[in-house]
This record gives structure tokens, sequence and C-alpha cells, in this order.
């Protein structure tokens, strides 16, 4: 009877540690204890330098394809590279959306921002709008390298839907500093709260990288829309 008992509290505290782990799960623990932080990229948030009014708006719609990322880095966990040949996975540290996914929306309000443009849709459509110019992207690397700067690799192209043909095939390497800000702390030196400066740094600077890359496809989309018209 008593090892009945005995089994059936086993099984017991069992069942309620899987619940537990459940809960902490659903609350963002991952190791019991330590809460996932989740980070977004921003859009840019300033016009081009030396427009003080504002470029002219271009009378097209462009429609921005899904970009394309290496799959070690489609990861909901923040991916770095500590060594040339080795790549370290944040499992506290996590992107809210599909890294693709994210970098196509904010992408696409880039370049509505700043070529700017009538309207800047995302590709596919779920229905038919007639669509001007189609970007495709690919990034090779997006992270931060063993230098500890952000780099961004991207490979892009320009697609006049009228002609069918490609407007403009380019590539562009972008690289920018992950500066921590210097903050404070009541008791001395947390760690964990410094590690949270490190990521909001190292996005900080992924969304300025991506700033500069969509700079750069607005002014190939403009030279584009210039020269056909």
């Amino acid at each position: 009877m008593h090892v009945k008992l005995h089994r059936i509290a086993l099984f017991a505290l069992g069942c309620s540690l899987l619940v537990l782990g459940g809960c902490a799960d659903m609350l963002g623990l991952k190791g019991g204890s330590a809460p996932v932080h989740y980070y977004v990229l921003s859009p840019v948030s300033e016009g081009r330098a030396g427009d003080a009014a504002g470029p002219a708006k271009y009378d097209i719609t462009v429609g921005v394809a899904s970009v394309n990322v290496p799959e070690y880095l489609n990861n909901q966990m923040i991916v770095t590279r500590p060594t040339r040949n080795t790549v370290d996975l944040a499992e506290l540290h996590n992107w809210a959306a599909p890294l693709s996914e994210h970098v196509t929306a904010v992408l696409a309000e880039n370049l509505w921002f700043l070529i700017p443009a009538d309207g800047v849709v995302r590709m596919p459509l779920s229905r038919a709008i007639p669509i001007d110019f189609e970007v495709r992207t690919r990034l090779e690397k997006f992270e931060r390298d063993e230098s500890g700067d952000v780099v961004l690799l991207a490979r892009w192209v320009v697609f006049n839907e009228q002609t069918r043909e490609a407007s403009a095939i380019k590539s562009a390497q972008f690289r920018v500093p992950v500066v921590v800000e210097d903050r404070p702390y009541a008791e001395g030196k947390d760690t964990g709260r410094v590690e949270n400066d490190v990521y909001e740094a190292i996005v900080a600077a992924m969304s300025k990288a991506l700033g500069e890359l969509s700079r750069e496809i607005a002014d190939t989309v403009r030279t584009a829309a210039s020269t056909s018209r």
C-alpha cells in the first residue's frame, strides 16, 4: 500500500513539474528563471540628408518581394558570430517575428518613406494591384561579426514590370559599430542587465544597417523610375 502511495506521489510531482514548465514557457521563461527578451528592428525616422523640404513623390507603385536570408540567420534567436567559423544563438534574446518576414516589413516601410512612392506593397499580392517596379533582395550576412560590428551584405534586383526586364542588379556591404550605452547601475555590475544593453545595441546597429541598405535600394528605384519615363 505504501509503495503504491509513493508511486502516486511521484507521478503527481512529475505532472506538477510539467505544468510548471509549461507555465514558464508561456511566461517567456527559459531555464526556469531568466525571462526571454524580444526585439524588433526600427524603421528609418528621418529623411534624406540635404532634402529639407523632402524629395518629390514618385507616381509609382513598388512591390517588395520577401527578403531572402540565410537559413542560419532565419532563427527566432538572435545570431551573432564570435569567430569567423562559429555562431552563437541567444536563447534569452529573440526576434519578435521571423527575421525574413520582419526585415521585409521594415524594408517596405523604409522604401515608402525614402523613395518616396505613391505605394509600396509586399509581395505576393492577395489581389490584383498594378506594380511598376519590383524589388528582390537577398541578405548574405546580417549579424554582429567577430570584429564586434554589425555587418550587412546584400544583393538586390529592381525589375521593371512593364518591360519585364531587370533595371538594375546591385550589391553592397554596410558595417555599423555596436555602441553600448554606459549606464549606471544601482548595485554594482548586473551581468544580466549589461547583456540586455549589448543586445539592444546590436539590434539598434542592425536597424541602422538596414536603413542604409534601404537608402541604396531607394536610390536604385528612383534611378530606374527616372530613366523609364
